[in-house]
């Protein structure tokens, strides 16, 4: 799993970003909290 994070890191956070834009859309997250959850998710990589 590691191995296809670190080569497929890029892809990854799109996804990940597009979900969240989308999850905070519907729900209502403002965008400076989905940048925070953002900057944890990429601290994980």
């Amino acid at each position: 799993m590691k191995d296809f994070l670190s080569k497929h890191k890029k892809s990854v956070l799109l996804i990940i970003t597009g979900g969240l834009a989308i999850a905070g859309a519907y729900i209502g997250i403002d965008e400076e909290a989905q940048q925070q959850i953002l900057k944890a998710i990429e601290g994980l990589f």
